[in-house]
């Protein structure tokens, strides 16, 4: 509940941030509240690039960071492509948040979560130092035999879904590297090679 105002009540996701100071200041009574502010981590990329199973694998051991699944977040009525699935973005970064006050950061995984423009522009970001991103791609004959060795309950298999899913994968790998943009193949890596990756990945982000 950091949304909610410990002093006057008022719920309000927009408090401003003074990062140097470590505190959240309520928009309406200027109240102070200490904050934790860390790096907002984000591990994204199409189906078929290996996100599921180096999360299963990332998870174990008590690492020093919570890896959250958006897909336990879903519902229909997040649906809503014309403002950029804004209320699920923002559920997702709001726990985010809240995790991230305690002894662990948060790192979100999901297929949008590899598009900067989904997170950076939430109202729920100024929670967060840097955003780093962790993009998960493969060719495109690997992407398209993985979603079609798939069980048929994912629904993963129909032509439609596999051409969405090959789109995305070209446009990470236009997209290009930078400091806080990491693209990492997985088409010819086994999936401890990967996890080991992520993993070192996150907790370099972490530890710095």
């Amino acid at each position: 509940m950091i949304n909610a105002c410990s002093a006057c009540g008022i719920y309000r996701a927009d408090k401003r941030v003074d990062r140097t100071r470590s505190v959240v200041i309520c928009p309406e009574c200027a109240h102070e509240s200490p904050f934790r502010f860390r790096p907002l981590l984000a591990v994204g990329g199409p189906s078929g690039c290996g996100k599921t199973a180096v999360l299963l694998r990332i998870a174990s051991g008590a690492p020093p960071f919570i890896a959250l699944e958006s897909d336990i977040f879903w519902r229909p009525e997040f649906d809503t492509p014309d403002d950029g699935y804004s209320a699920f973005f923002e559920l997702l970064l709001r726990t985010a948040k809240n995790i991230n006050q305690s002894d662990r950061t948060a790192v979100v995984f999901g297929a949008g979560c590899a598009t900067v423009s989904n997170l950076e522009c939430r109202v729920e970001r100024r929670y967060f130092t840097d955003l780093h991103v962790l993009a998960m791609v493969a060719s495109d004959e690997a992407i398209e035999s993985r979603l079609r060795a798939r069980p048929e309950w994912r629904a993963g298999g129909s032509a439609e879904f596999i051409r969405g899913q090959l789109s995305f994968a070209r446009a990470i790998r236009d997209h290009g590297e930078n400091g806080n943009y990491t693209i990492l193949d997985t088409t010819n890596a086994a999936v401890e090679e990967t996890s080991a990756f992520v993993r070192r990945w996150i907790e370099s982000r972490v530890e710095g």
